[in-house]
């Protein structure tokens, strides 16, 4: 799955990287009038990490450290873009991220499992109007618009109380689960 992942991304950066080859100029094209509008779309690409001391009331905290590598090899997918336009004193903008990582780890004496997925999305939409000012190239708007944000973490706990015991489903937590469930 890494090396997958690592031919994905020296794929993207290649085609990033390539030179663009320039068309044949000798045949005359057409003059297309200026709207007065720009437009803009732009696919970004980032890499984050986890460093510090997580917690839940009452208990001791424990140390978090997760490179950008740790968070490559458990990325199950990954957009984020936006576009923007301007003209005729009016701004229009929307952007968009939504990622999501999982990952599994043997936990207890007996071999149990832990998975934990995380999915989160980020969408943003503002309209804005440009505001008169005598400065030379430079641009202000009023905008006003609208965030959504969705944060999904899921905790599912699959132990084995004594040696040969099948795993079960002890708990699984979730934003929108917040009960353990036992299985028996």
């Amino acid at each position: 799955m890494i090396k997958m992942k690592s031919a994905y991304c020296g794929l993207a950066l290649a085609l990033a990287a390539a030179p663009t080859a320039a068309a044949d100029m000798s045949e005359p094209r057409s003059v297309v009038a200026d709207s007065g509008w720009k437009f803009q779309v732009t696919f970004d690409g980032w890499l984050a990490g986890l460093n510090g001391d997580i917690g839940v009331r009452g208990l001791p905290a424990a140390a978090v450290d997760v490179s950008s590598l740790d968070v490559l090899e458990d990325l199950d997918g990954v957009f984020a873009g936006s576009f923007q336009a301007a003209g005729d004193s009016w701004l229009l903008y929307t952007d968009v991220m939504w990622a999501k990582i999982s990952t599994d780890a043997d936990v207890g004496p007996f071999g149990g499992t832990a998975d934990f997925e995380q999915t989160q999305i980020v969408a943003t939409a503002l309209v804005g109007y440009e505001l008169p000012v005598n400065v030379a190239n430079m641009q202000l708007y009023a905008t006003g618009g609208l965030r959504y944000q969705h944060n999904k973490v899921e905790l599912g706990i699959d132990p084995r109380i004594l040696p040969g015991d099948r795993p079960q489903r002890f708990a699984k937590l979730g934003r929108s689960d917040r009960r353990a469930h036992h299985a028996l």
